[in-house]
């Protein structure tokens, strides 16, 4: 597939020759056409001399490939990575488009710098029996940028690419697979904030409470006994 980068005043556009891309005949094809879904990269159509080619609007976005190639992917972006996949996997199977039809480039995935998730191409795939390397290559990239120093998020990313080694896995199994293995520390820490506040309630409850004895209740009322005569005294005096 031939991919070029065209750079206009405001706006910056990723070119596909329509031929490699678009087969017209294709249910899926007709799909995207009649439907907007999210997190889809929706190309326009424009006749280059005399070539119907594809622009995809990408301005201000940030490819995966620049974003993870430029920092650590941490969990946290590893984790909106995997949610904008599986949203894109769950909305286009409602329109009959596989995943094998979404294009998991690193260079071809952006980042929307307002939604903070990802979008991607779809180029439906001219045979139902294609395996999905795309989705195996996309974690072997992530896994070439990941923070080591996080072990929950390795075993994650590392055991979704061993799921995929059979063809007969699909994204969501795998996305379950890897929130279950991010969210077991996550649950760990819950539980710890927990019992530091049950202790500090504790620590409150056990202070011991002051309860005054009968003789210094008897001293108390003498005292204020004192002052009601005190004040009698006064009211008289200045009669």
């Amino acid at each position: 597939m031939t991919i070029q980068m065209v750079y206009e005043i405001n706006h910056t556009y990723m070119e596909l020759r329509e031929s490699e891309v678009i087969d017209k005949d294709d249910y899926r094809h007709k799909m995207l056409e009649r439907n907007t879904i999210r997190n889809v990269l929706t190309p326009e159509i424009r006749m280059i001399n005399n070539e119907k080619k594809l622009y995809v609007d990408v301005s201000g976005k940030e490819s995966l490939l620049s974003r993870f190639g430029s920092r650590l992917a941490d969990r946290q972006e590893v984790k909106a990575l995997m949610e904008s996949i599986y949203m894109i996997v769950e909305n286009t199977s409602k329109y009959l488009i596989g995943e094998k039809d979404i294009v998991f480039r690193p260079e071809l995935i952006f980042r929307n710098p307002v939604t903070k998730g990802y979008e991607f191409l779809i180029m439906p795939k001219r045979s139902a029996g294609c395996t999905n390397l795309g989705m195996q290559e996309l974690l072997q990239f992530i896994m070439a940028h990941l923070d080591n120093s996080d072990d929950k998020l390795v075993n994650a990313v590392y055991g979704m690419h061993e799921m995929y080694q059979s063809d007969s896995t699909g994204f969501g199994v795998a996305f379950e697979f890897f929130m279950n293995e991010i969210k077991e520390e996550l649950e760990i820490e819950d539980t710890q904030e927990e019992a530091e506040e049950g202790y500090m309630e504790n620590i409150l409850l056990d202070v011991p409470r002051y309860i005054p004895g009968t003789k210094e209740i008897g001293a108390l009322l003498m005292c204020l006994s004192g002052m009601i005569l005190i004040g009698i005294n006064i009211y008289y005096s200045m009669i």
